[in-house]
């Protein structure tokens, strides 16, 4: 488990554009039909639930050994209105976690889970809290099967802010094994993989 307090505030306009190009990976759906020489990439990614804020994002970043990024694990997808209003818990019902399934295809070879980032809106702004030394998990991709990291988890640090209002300072990692929880949701969000086996392979972070 670690946590860290980097920060990186931006306009708000800039966010949603950034976030929109740097995750041009082909996130599987329903429709889509997978190749069985291509492995799968899933996990489950959640935040802390304090104050049901939903505003928040949590992204984990996977890439290629020499560290070139190859996709972008999300807890909500980042939008204007969602940045509003909230976005939708796609495990509720699920104990407390907040957040969704990630699923992607992925050529088989050797892969790594290198850092993280908490999204934060600001009124007319936002900001980063972004992971600082973190310790790559390096996991493996394999023809025809699942990949399950776990459940990749940030819970938010708060403190007192500007004039003292408690504010977003900070965020920990914690990585955990949802499979039941995590393989029910991943077969009802992408029923075409219910067939394909699971190898487990979780995190630490």
């Amino acid at each position: 488990m670690k946590f860290f307090k980097t920060f990186s505030v931006l306009f708000f306009a800039g966010v949603l554009q950034s976030c929109a190009t740097s995750n041009k990976e082909i996130e599987i759906s329903k429709e889509n039909v997978i190749s069985s020489s291509n492995g799968v990439l899933m996990a489950s990614v959640t935040k802390g639930m304090k104050n049901n804020n939903r505003h928040t994002k949590v992204m984990f970043f996977i890439s290629k050994e020499d560290g070139s990024k190859v996709a972008t694990l999300l807890s909500h997808e980042i939008t204007v209105l969602g940045a509003m209003l909230g976005e939708k818990n796609e495990l509720e019902g699920s104990g407390n976690a907040d957040g969704r399934i990630n699923a992607f295809e992925l050529i088989p070879g050797q892969y790594q889970l290198n850092s993280w980032s908490l999204f934060v809106p600001l009124g007319n702004g936002y900001k980063y809290i972004d992971s600082v030394n973190f310790k790559p998990y390096k996991f493996s991709i394999e023809p025809g099967k699942v990949t399950y990291l776990g459940d990749l988890h940030l819970e938010t640090i708060y403190g007192a802010g500007f004039l003292g209002i408690e504010t977003e300072i900070g965020a920990k990692s914690g990585c955990s094994d949802h499979i039941d929880r995590d393989k029910n949701q991943f077969i009802k969000k992408y029923p075409g993989l219910s067939a394909w086996p699971i190898k487990k392979s979780i995190a630490n972070c």
